[in-house]
């Protein structure tokens, strides 16, 4: 028996991965974990941002986490790559249909007083 074709989101007249403007509803976080505070960053009170991109998959799992801008650049990428990588999300959909889907945000780091 021959193996069966599997249609991509394309066949069915979808893009392969879109953006979450196009989403049926807003992206669900399912699974949240927060990042670590770099230990060297914390001891030099180093405080900061990390915006980042990622794709939520069609299962709900994130996929190609890139680093867009961070201030101070490089302290806290490592942290947040890390961290992205393990959420998960309820699937974004587009008529109904679980898509791929682009979605961004900013992680800041703060010292807590």
């Amino acid at each position: 028996m021959p193996p069966m074709a599997s249609a991509g989101l394309g066949s069915l007249g979808l893009p392969d991965v879109v953006d979450t403007t196009a989403l049926d509803h807003p992206l669900v976080t399912l699974t949240r974990i927060p990042p670590a505070y770099p230990m060297a960053a914390k001891r030099m009170g180093i405080q900061g941002w990390v915006k980042v991109r990622f794709m939520v998959t069609h299962q709900g799992k994130v996929d190609r986490v890139t680093i867009v801008d961070a201030d101070p650049p490089e302290v806290f990428n490592r942290s947040v790559t890390h961290c992205v990588s393990r959420w998960r999300f309820k699937p974004g959909t587009v008529e109904g249909m679980p898509v791929n889907c682009w979605a961004e945000t900013t992680v800041t780091f703060q010292l807590r007083s």
